[in-house]
């Protein structure tokens, strides 16, 4: 099972404090950053609860693989409940990684399955918008598809997001038509 040693985490979170450059960080970890290392690690943190060493191989390492096996990773982490990355997932979800119609399945998910962090009303007011955002950025038609399921289901938040988006698609579409 590939791991890195204590070294190499304490060179990990010293990249991600931002006291090493992360060309400096890859010249001396002296490791193949791969799909296996990555899954194995975010498993291990989630084993130990250890939040902090989830975020920096999310955020440090996994950007290192490619497109599909960062998706992958970022899908499984979306739906995990134990960690607080789930708004800088939806981000991405939103901005990078928003041409996989298999997406939305994931942010459903999450939207519908709150972590308990986000008990909140103000926190879930929050992220579900944020949801309904990186939903209607996906591919058309499985977007306008989803946020209507969603429009027609009984929590008033993803309700009101979902209509929104769907306003907002429709208002676009009758501007490019005119």
């Amino acid at each position: 099972m590939k791991k890195l040693t204590s070294e190499q985490v304490e060179l990990l979170h010293e990249m991600m404090a931002g006291s090493l450059s992360y060309q400096l960080f890859l010249q001396k970890i002296d490791i193949e950053i791969d799909m296996e290392l990555c899954f194995n690690l975010l498993l291990e943190a989630k084993a130990e609860n250890d939040a902090s060493m989830f975020r920096n191989v999310l955020w440090g390492l996994v950007p290192q693989l490619s497109y599909t096996q960062k998706l992958l990773l970022y899908r499984m982490a979306l739906i995990d409940q134990w960690h607080h990355e789930h708004e800088e997932l939806v981000q991405a979800f939103q901005t990078t990684y928003n041409q996989e119609q298999e997406n939305i399945k994931y942010i459903k998910i999450i939207m519908q399955h709150l972590p308990g962090y986000m008990a909140n009303t103000v926190l879930k007011d929050s992220f579900i918008r944020k949801c309904a955002y990186a939903i209607a950025a996906q591919p058309t038609p499985h977007k306008e598809l989803a946020l209507n399921e969603l429009s027609a289901g009984t929590d008033a938040i993803i309700v009101k997001y979902a209509l929104h988006q769907l306003q907002k698609i429709e208002h676009s579409k009758k501007s490019s038509i005119e």
